[in-house]
């Protein structure tokens, strides 16, 4: 069976434009693909194009995959992913496409280069002298700032000003200007999954190609936090303080995290 959605279809030429693509692409898979098939309306096997309104179909396609019948495959054509599966696994598989692509949601990711900071000056005893080191206290190292849903931000401790709206090659580029800096920075874009969400630090990374040659490259790191509450992600090195002739080290602070779902 071959169908185009009627709520995923705006116009009947779309679909059909589709169907002629698909044709072609039919050539290319097994024929084996359900060569025995049930007669059992549940495994009948069926190929389906389903339009995604809202988000990017490679995604998609990556978080329906591990649900797809093992005898089953899955392709796309623009924003079109063609199924080819039993007609039971078809209906779990369009239950969740219809979870996935939704609108994309505002996200107000905030970042603490100082967490864990003492909230009152830290007294320390020196012989019988006692002297009070100078803490951050100051709310400063937190910066928000309000993003779309997959959109990368920056966040620089001493500019105090995040930006927003970036994609994977504009923090690409980002991070090759700042590179050498060491000023504490970070950049990253968040997934919210139900309570958590999946964070995907970017950085920047040097390794040498085949002649020696050092080549940068932008890689993602990926954490899963709680939705509205702080995480650790890096342990900032310990600050050494020099009193006198005795230097005494604060213990090491942290840059964290905290990201919010929009209403």
């Amino acid at each position: 069976m071959l169908a185009c959605k009627p709520y995923s279809w705006p116009a009947a030429s779309t679909c059909s434009r589709t169907l002629v693509l698909m044709m072609l692409l039919i050539s290319t898979w097994s024929s084996a693909l359900f060569a025995q098939n049930n007669s059992a309306t549940g495994q009948q096997a069926v190929i389906e194009i389903v339009r995604l309104q809202h988000r990017d179909p490679t995604s998609i396609r990556e978080a329906i995959t591990p649900l797809l019948d093992e005898r089953g495959a899955i392709s796309q054509i623009d924003n079109n992913l063609i199924i080819s599966t039993s007609r039971a696994n078809l209906a779990q598989l369009e239950a969740l496409i219809v979870e996935l692509d939704v609108p994309r949601r505002q996200l107000r990711i905030s970042v603490d280069f100082r967490y864990g900071r003492p909230s009152v000056p830290q007294p320390i005893s020196i012989g019988s002298a006692t002297t009070t080191l100078s803490t951050d206290t100051a709310e400063d190292s937190i910066q928000s700032i309000v993003v779309t849903e997959g959109e990368y931000a920056h966040f620089n401790l001493t500019s105090g000003s995040p930006v927003g709206g970036l994609n994977f090659t504009d923090i690409g580029a980002l991070l090759e200007q700042q590179r050498g800096q060491t000023t504490q920075s970070i950049s990253l874009t968040a997934q919210p999954r139900g309570a958590t969400a999946v964070l995907e630090i970017a950085t920047l990374r040097s390794e040498p190609d085949l002649n020696g040659i050092l080549q940068t490259s932008v890689v993602n790191t990926t954490v899963d936090i709680g939705l509205n509450q702080w995480q650790v992600v890096a342990v900032n090195n310990a600050n050494p303080v020099t009193t006198g002739f005795i230097t005494s080290t604060v213990q090491p602070l942290s840059t964290a995290v905290r990201v919010e779902v929009l209403p």
